[in-house]
């Protein structure tokens, strides 16, 4: 939950990006790619639910030629996000854990 504001964020962004370049944009509105329950939807979803393009298809009730269309898509920026914020959380344990090394190491002396 903690990470649905951003990934939200993204998933907007990416559709908006997404309908720019879309050649069916003048008579298909943003919302045909997703709408902003969906989007919501797709932010709160946890990780281990989402590993395929099916996934997104169930959670959303959407068809399988909006799947062919959006749905790799789509996975590919929930995924990125997901490893991306691992990454930043590997990080940022790794220097917190060599902090308290440090201070710990400090405290002894």
């Amino acid at each position: 939950m903690v990470d649905h504001k951003p990934l939200l964020c993204h998933l907007q962004m990416w559709c908006s990006e997404a309908h720019l370049l879309d050649p069916l944009r003048a008579i298909q509105p943003l919302s045909f790619i997703c709408d902003n329950k969906s989007l919501v939807r797709l932010s709160i979803l946890h990780t281990d639910k989402v590993t395929c393009v099916l996934d997104l298809v169930w959670a959303l009730d959407e068809t399988e030629e909006w799947a062919e269309e959006w749905g790799r898509q789509i996975l590919d920026v929930i995924q990125t996000f997901d490893n991306e914020n691992t990454e930043e959380d590997t990080t940022e344990l790794i220097a917190e854990e060599s902090h308290d090394e440090i201070v710990s190491d400090e405290e002894e002396s």
